[in-house]
């Protein structure tokens, strides 16, 4: 008995020379990317509320994630939760700005283990208190969101701002309002409506320290005074005349919203107030992150446009009474358009650069006889400079689904199937694309369909199903 102990020790001990303990941490150690690192809440009022959402991505391996926060008045659940290799998930904020007036910083602290020990990564909420005593300066300044729901809300805005809008009702016989490229959530039919997301102007500076044309900009006013750089200048729009239907609306209900500008029902003409950012001493290198998508008013060539685009707007046109401040930069921006400038041309541009994924995927054969057993697989799909692809999922018509770039593989019968690729990127943001298959039947008669289509995205047009 003794001996067959000590060989057994000797064996183990053998093993264990041969395959040498490694540390956890020379391999796999997890890590996590945030999806936002800072959310800039701008000049908000005392106590105001706040609630959204911010998505921890884990690489490598599967951890628990834990949020604390310093502010006594935020929330944020799940206090903590595991999540998987590749995987994302959210943690919900919730709670108030604080009530003394001046600058304010929350910081939310992510916490993980490693073999190390603990990892903390921390967010903050900044902004700042308004002092809400009447009649002081304030520089609130309109951004163009990229898009505004079904039914718009100032969840469409920063955390903070206020969503408000312009309606002009143009002019009635023979409209000739039109639009082209990039003009984000502006709607441009037979009428207009401008739509504007709230916030501190004193975060926009010049791009420049000498006058280029290339650089200037302008935003619309909200609030007393344009932010310092910045000079103000004016448009009357003559609007129509007959059955005028003007309007403003402000999500807070607050009629301080509007700033300066005016668009009331039945008044037939709206004065609009913007500031023009030209040069100056006090410069910024890029637009300010919002937390959203969004554009300014900037002419043709403007030098940080993602895209361009512009609007114009048919004015009144029996005894038109249009007018704009004399200022040649301005005018290259919010244009005087035709005969004595009795319509407008608005220029536009996106300034934050599309940070979605873009998916792309393949499938083959694409089409078949009676049946097919297609492969799917990942097609040159990529992420945004300075992020990785960090996980792909799929699904399909015929159920189930499947993980990683693929090939994956599927049989059909006659009919119109596909598989939906979905990516999603290191900071947590997914975009997606569909295959196509389609199976013709040998019988006289039956579905004779032949085509297919893949695409990029969500944009694709499904071929018509067999009976």
């Amino acid at each position: 008995m003794f001996i067959s102990q000590r060989c057994t020790l000797t064996l183990l001990v053998a093993i264990a020379a041969v395959f040498p303990a490694t540390p956890a941490h020379a391999q796999w150690e997890p890590s996590i990317s945030i999806e936002w690192q800072t959310r800039q809440m701008g000049t908000v009022a005392p106590g105001t509320s706040f609630n959204w959402s911010n998505r921890v991505h884990v690489f490598s391996i599967g951890t628990t994630v834990s949020a604390q926060t310093t502010s006594a008045t935020t929330v944020v659940s799940p206090a903590s939760q595991f999540i998987s290799a590749g995987q994302s998930a959210p943690f919900t904020i919730n709670g108030t700005v604080p009530t003394a007036t001046g600058p304010f910083t929350i910081t939310i602290n992510f916490t993980y283990s490693t073999s190390s020990g603990p990892v903390t990564t921390p967010v903050w909420i900044t902004g700042t208190v308004s002092s809400g005593v009447p009649g002081s300066t304030t520089y609130f300044v309109g951004v163009i969101p990229q898009t505004v729901s079904a039914t718009p809300s100032a969840a469409d805005c920063p955390p903070g701002a206020s969503l408000v809008y312009f309606h002009f009702d143009d002019e009635d016989s023979d409209n000739e309002n039109n639009r082209s490229g990039w003009i984000g959530a502006i709607k441009s039919y037979e009428n207009t409506i401008f739509y504007y997301c709230r916030v501190d102007g004193r975060q926009f500076k010049p791009l420049s320290t000498t006058n280029s044309v290339a650089n200037h900009y302008a935003l619309i006013r909200l609030g007393t005074a344009c932010p310092p750089g910045s000079t103000a200048f004016s448009r009357y729009w003559d609007n129509e005349n007959n059955n005028n239907i003007n309007s403003r609306w402000t999500s807070s209900g607050n009629a301080l919203d509007f700033g300066p500008n005016s668009v009331v029902a039945d008044s037939q003409n709206s004065i609009m107030h913007f500031c023009l950012f030209r040069s100056g001493t006090d410069t910024m290198s890029d637009f300010p992150n919002l937390g959203i998508h969004y554009g300014v008013f900037a002419a043709p060539g403007f030098s940080k446009a993602i895209q361009s685009g512009w609007v114009y707007t048919d004015d009144e046109d029996s005894t038109n009474d249009n007018s704009m401040s004399a200022d040649a930069d301005a005018q290259r921006i919010i244009a005087p358009t035709g005969s004595d400038g009795r319509n407008t041309t608005v220029y536009t541009a996106r300034v934050t650069p599309e940070t979605s994924p873009v998916a792309r995927c393949s499938v083959s054969p694409s089409a078949g006889i009676d049946s097919a057993y297609a492969t799917f697989v990942n097609n040159g799909s990529y992420a945004r400079v300075g992020r990785t692809i960090s996980s792909y999922s799929w699904s399909f018509s015929s159920g189930g689904s499947a993980f990683g770039p693929g090939p994956h593989a599927r049989s059909f019968g006659v009919g119109t199937h596909w598989g939906r690729l979905t990516v999603t990127d290191s900071a947590g943001e997914s975009s997606a694309a569909m295959c196509y298959v389609t199976v013709s039947s040998s019988t006289p008669g039956g579905c004779q369909q032949v085509s297919s289509l893949m695409t990029e995205g969500e944009k694709f047009l499904k071929p018509p199903p067999c009976p």
